[in-house]
């Protein structure tokens, strides 16, 4: 073993030499890698193949391979045949496609391995690891397989895998292998609207391969379900599958399989503001203890207790599966300055200490590189220089920013340090796609220019989507990314650069300065490299202080330990929560685990006495006595029932008020369409009126107070007029012919969060409470009013391309349109026309539209 560490180690000193001399900071010659080493590696690597007695085994098993394919000879003719039969042994049997060059991709055959035995060999191993799904054989590596046989065997699992191991893809082809075998309704739970697209994107191509064309894939809840029509697939937040099931709660009943990606955010549960967390936890406890689907699947990276998380949350052993190597290597590289010595250390899984060489940096660099916040000129010349020699054909880079704000201003940065290249049409598509749609100032135009751009959550939806499918498709090759890059999100890049853990750029007494966590850090790293896209992947930390500082460990494949539930919060506080819960009183702005006493007042109201077993599922536990107290206090409320479960995180106490205020004309009537002409007037007064009467909700939800509050609410309400009216949002954005280059983006965000979230959230229970049937805050939500361009939005078209489909569409087909369309009217206009239009569009809404429907 010390011996295969000596090699290994040489191998490993190689590459970091190697990499230095690409970036040009050192000046040492390494010999290149003999045909001696190259067949010694080699051995070494065949003999551990055959003998894996641990982890640590095919890490460096793994490690050999990856970097001697990585550094391959045109003379190394055998490597080809020996790292198929190897990868094949190491159970990554789809990286042996990768690995042999010859590979015949359209019948799925092999090049000769020279030897009958070892072919045998491989084809044993393959069928071992192969599944049919319909018309389609899949090779999975063995974790994969191992994945598809649990869920055979099991109703309540548990996956934990590192992020390039491949699960999603295992999960999309399941549902449409059940779907096969007749299966008809399925939910897919992730937590961000960019997953929401990832997903159902991968579903609609499987679906394609199969040549299925009775899969229905939504993005939103429809009412429209019918059995005799197909199989259904929802991929939601869980925000959406919430206020889902408070509107539709039979919906739900019959689902075959729900799964719950990313599950790791369900810790924040026992923060008292993360609602998101709370949702998801709800969501989960709602759906298996109320419509008990015959399978639940949750998931996420590098999850400790998987095993246990199963039981607690569904009270039953269910069945886990943990994997801890990734298939794809990832090495870390650090930059550390000792005196006046500038070092590059290289991180890999089998030492424990880095690897490091001494390099040459410029001093005016080395002052901006170390023990800085504040992204000046000089770091941003240095990630420009890393991006231009590591720049590979076929791969991209993201750098990882600390704010939105931040990846904004980065990517402009390098973009005014890159010399001018030629544009290529595509590129060129884009950027004229964007300044028609958004601004032709926009932020984003100028890094653009230059193959760079930025996501982060504050871009509006088709935006984000190109951008995505750009940078996957290389018109783009290096995108400054925040924390979105880290909510499962594939954008295949094989470097990812980051200068520090930290979520901010100045440091601030006033707030809690936040910074990645180890187990943040290594699911960024893992992000790196993407099975069957690469072999290797590489991290490069610009300041690895700052990771010292923030204990955070370089290569150390952190893992994460989810703890849920409500119980020891509860019992903290029983006292206070259980006195306060029986007590009419208006929640404090002060008060402390007001989201406790919510949910308690909220599950006694819908579910009476057999909120007492739901409260032990979650580790609360009441008596009936206290329970037949809080019923009578609820009792005196003069709110409707299903107001209150409608609105699962208000106090129904504070709903009650609003109710009262309501009926002694103390509420403004909503407008009912969005054509209203005092429509701003009378949602500005609603808002107004709730501050006053429920002044903490108004503070969650919405919180703007402070000179000037007025003049921004009323201009708020009218982008959520305009928004509603379908007006594009360009013409949103430039409504005044004074917008400047920071006004566009604040509008975008307030547009993302004010129009779309804010005031919908608030004014719902009011909309309720007058009239049900209102759809305008709908409207508002989705910036649609009419059918068609609402039921494409449910299908997931971002509703700027809807829009400009619908417009199309009633341009040239003005007969088949009517206010009062059905979902079927609609669908019968999009499957007949829109492929008759479809000329009309650029390339990027064509892409847009061909993600989502059969063209």
């Amino acid at each position: 073993m010390l011996d295969y560490k000596k090699e290994i180690n040489d191998l490993l000193r190689y590459d970091l030499e190697q990499f230095a001399k690409k970036l040009g900071i050192s000046n040492k010659e390494s010999l290149d890698i003999s045909n001696s080493q190259a067949a010694k590696l080699l051995n070494i690597a065949e003999n551990l193949s055959r003998n894996l007695i641990s982890n640590e085994d095919k890490e460096m098993c793994l490690l050999i391979c990856s970097l001697l394919w990585e550094y391959r000879k045109e003379n190394w003719k055998a490597l080809s045949r020996m790292l198929v039969i190897i990868f094949s042994r190491l159970g990554l049997n789809p990286t042996t496609k990768m690995v042999d060059e010859s590979y015949d991709e359209e019948n799925d055959t092999f090049s000769s391995l020279g030897s009958i035995i070892d072919e045998l060999n491989i084809t044993a191993s393959h069928s071992k690891y192969e599944v049919e799904v319909g018309n389609r054989s899949i090779l999975f590596s063995s974790f994969q397989k191992n994945i598809w046989d649990l869920i055979d065997k099991n109703n309540r699992i548990g996956i934990s895998a590192p992020t390039s191991a491949g699960k999603s893809f295992v999960l999309v082809n399941k549902i449409v292998d059940m779907i096969l075998k007749g299966k008809k309704k399925f939910l897919y739970v992730v937590p961000t609207i960019s997953l929401i697209n990832q997903v159902s994107l991968d579903l609609r191509k499987e679906v394609r391969k199969q040549n299925l064309d009775n899969v229905h894939i939504y993005q939103s809840i429809t009412k429209d379900y019918d059995e005799d029509n197909g199989a259904y697939i929802y991929v939601l937040t869980q925000e959406r599958v919430l206020s889902s099931l408070s509107l539709e709660p039979n919906f739900f009943r019959g689902i075959t399989l729900v799964v719950i990606d990313e599950i790791q955010n369900i810790e924040r549960v026992t923060n008292e503001g993360d609602e998101r967390a709370h949702t998801m936890y709800d969501v989960i406890q709602e759906i298996d203890s109320t419509y008990s689907p015959q399978k639940i699947i949750i998931s996420g990276p590098r999850l400790k207790n998987i095993g246990s998380l199963v039981k607690k949350l569904f009270g039953v052993k269910g069945g886990s599966l943990s994997d801890d190597l990734p298939p794809v290597i990832n090495l870390t590289y650090s930059f550390s300055k000792v005196g006046k010595n500038v070092y590059l250390n290289q991180y890999s899984t089998i030492n424990t200490y880095p690897i490091s060489i001494l390099v040459n940096i410029d001093n005016n660099l080395v002052k901006s590189l170390f023990n800085k916040k504040l992204y000046d000129n000089g770091i941003h010349s240095f990630i420009k220089l890393i991006l231009d020699k590591t720049k590979i054909n076929n791969s991209g880079s993201i750098v990882f920013s600390p704010t939105s704000r931040q990846s904004v201003a980065t990517a402009n940065e390098l973009a005014g340090s890159s010399s001018t290249s030629e544009i290529s049409n595509l590129l060129s598509d884009l950027i004229s796609y964007l300044e028609n749609t958004v601004h032709p100032n926009y932020s984003l135009i100028n890094p653009l220019r230059y193959g760079i751009a930025y996501h982060n959550g504050k871009m509006p939806l088709h935006v984000r989507m190109v951008i995505e499918k750009a940078f996957s498709e290389l018109v783009i090759d290096t995108i400054v990314c925040t924390t979105t890059l880290m909510q499962g999100i594939n954008l295949p890049a094989k470097n990812i650069i980051a200068r520090n853990p930290n979520l901010f750029t100045r440091e601030n007494r006033n707030h809690d300065n936040a910074r990645l966590t180890g187990y943040e850090f290594a699911n960024l790293r893992g992000r790196s490299g993407r099975l069957m896209k690469d072999i290797v992947g590489r991290t490069i930390v610009l300041d690895e202080s700052t990771f010292t500082d923030a204990q955070i460990n370089l290569f150390e494949h952190e893992e994460k330990e989810i703890n849920t539930g409500y119980g020891d919060r509860f019992e903290e506080n029983r006292e206070d929560i259980l006195e306060n819960v029986t007590t009419i009183e208006e929640a404090s702005l002060n008060e402390e685990n007001i989201d406790l006493k919510i949910y308690i007042r909220q599950m006694v109201l819908k579910y009476q006495y057999d909120s007492i077993k739901r409260f032990k599922r979650v580790g609360i536990n009441i008596s009936e006595n206290k329970v037949n107290e809080i019923i009578q206090t609820l009792n005196k409320l003069s709110v409707s029932n299903q107001i209150c479960k409608s609105n699962q995180y208000w106090d129904p106490i504070e709903l009650n008020k609003l109710y009262l205020a309501y009926r002694s004309n103390k509420i403004t009537r909503l407008p009912d369409n969005i054509y209203d002409d005092k429509y701003v007037k009378k949602i500005c007064t609603i808002i107004n009126e709730i501050k006053l009467i429920t002044p903490y909700f108004y503070k969650k939800y919405f919180g703007i107070d402070g000179n000037g509050a007025e003049k921004r609410i009323f201009s708020i309400v009218k982008f959520a007029q305009q928004w509603s009216k379908e007006e594009p949002l360009v013409n949103i954005i430039n409504w005044d012919n004074t917008v400047d280059l920071e006004a566009i983006d604040k509008r975008i965000e307030t547009i993302n969060t004010d129009v779309m979230y804010s005031i919908p959230k608030l004014l719902k229970p009011i909309a309720q409470i007058q009239n049900e049937n209102n759809a305008i805050l709908t409207f508002m939500e989705l910036g649609a009013y009419q059918p068609l361009t609402i039921r494409m939005i449910e299908y997931g078209l971002p509703r700027e391309t809807a829009i400009k489909v619908t417009s199309i569409l009633k341009r040239h087909y003005a007969e088949q349109f009517n206010q009062n369309m059905s979902k079927d009217d609609c669908d019968q206009i999009i499957n007949t026309y829109v492929d008759e239009i479809i000329h009309e569009l650029n390339y990027w809404e064509i892409k847009q539209l061909k993600n989502i429907f059969y063209l």
